[in-house]
């Protein structure tokens, strides 16, 4: 397909600019402020967005899908709230030494929402991101609880599970195991709701392209390629990698996330940034929405931002 370039352009421009800013701002005071500001805009957004779920229960406007509102449908939200709850943490443990409560209580408020909507995987995600965050605020206190950051946190840790946990999604279907997890616990038709049919279309297109990929695909080009209304992506982080920029593409990712764990440091301050990153790799087994999305690049950069904060 060669790719659509204009809709890379639209699409990635943003989170680039953003990221890069980040990356070369050598003002400590002035990366802060961006980021508070940066916290306001999502708020606000955020609020739009519940506003318009309450003014319009039944959907404010109508796609393939059901019951869009301001920020998009089911999972395409987590692209906003996502952010939101990891700056939230991470400015309140700039400005003292816990996760503050308010935190918490938003954190809440976007499970019931996702719950309303049955978006169970970002419903869960966010389960755990406060579980994590409970975590955090005993990390330095409790010394079990350091360990199993240690061990979590650690980059060869993250790559080996991740790569396990993919390889068994995509073998569901000669997977027994797989297949109890889907059915008995997590009440799912072994099809993933169409993932699997998507995902064989997409390695069947990859034929021959595997290492360079096919190039940024638009929702109509997943649409066709498919031959599947409902398919506007792969349905999975490295897929979507992989159908955009190949194997190539997924080898420099994964350095992203190998570089910005081990630069974390296990700092107090960073903790939630990396929280983020396994949450965003966590959704993306079973939805691309965050690779490509407008912050998909944002907590790769977030974690070098430095502080002068001294934290035992």
């Amino acid at each position: 397909m060669g790719g659509d370039w204009i809709n890379a352009v639209q699409q990635l421009s943003i989170p680039y600019v953003l990221s890069f800013y980040m990356d070369y701002v050598r003002d400590e005071d002035e990366a802060f402020s961006v980021l508070r500001t940066f916290h306001l805009i999502l708020a606000l957004l955020i609020i739009i967005d519940i506003f318009t779920m309450l003014k319009y229960p039944e959907g404010m406007y109508a796609t393939i899908y059901t019951d869009n509102w301001f920020l998009g449908y089911k999972t395409e939200r987590l692209v906003y709230y996502l952010p939101f709850m990891i700056i939230s943490a991470y400015l309140d443990l700039l400005n003292g030494t816990r996760i503050k409560a308010r935190t918490f209580l938003y954190g809440l408020i976007m499970i019931f929402i996702f719950y309303r909507e049955a978006a169970t995987t970002a419903m869960w995600s966010l389960v755990l991101l406060l579980i994590f965050y409970l975590l955090i605020n005993y990390a330095y206190k409790i010394k079990l609880v350091l360990k199993f950051f240690k061990e979590t946190f650690n980059y060869k840790f993250i790559v080996v599970i991740y790569a396990l946990i993919t390889v068994g999604v995509f073998s569901i279907g000669n997977s027994g195991i797989m297949q109890y997890i889907v059915i008995n616990i997590l009440h799912k038709d072994i099809t993933l709701d169409t993932r699997s049919r998507i995902w064989q279309s997409c390695y069947m297109a990859l034929q021959g392209h595997s290492w360079s990929g096919l190039g940024f695909l638009s929702f109509i080009d997943y649409q066709t390629l498919t031959n599947n209304p409902f398919a506007t992506s792969a349905h999975n982080m490295i897929l979507q990698l992989v159908m955009a920029s190949g194997l190539i593409g997924l080898v420099l990712y994964s350095m992203f996330v190998v570089i910005s764990v081990r630069k974390s440091n296990l700092s107090i301050i960073n903790m939630p940034v990396v929280v983020g990153i396994l949450i965003l790799l966590i959704t993306g087994v079973t939805s691309s929405e965050m690779i490509f999305s407008t912050f998909g690049f944002f907590f790769y950069s977030l974690i070098l931002v430095k502080s002068n904060k001294k934290v035992e």
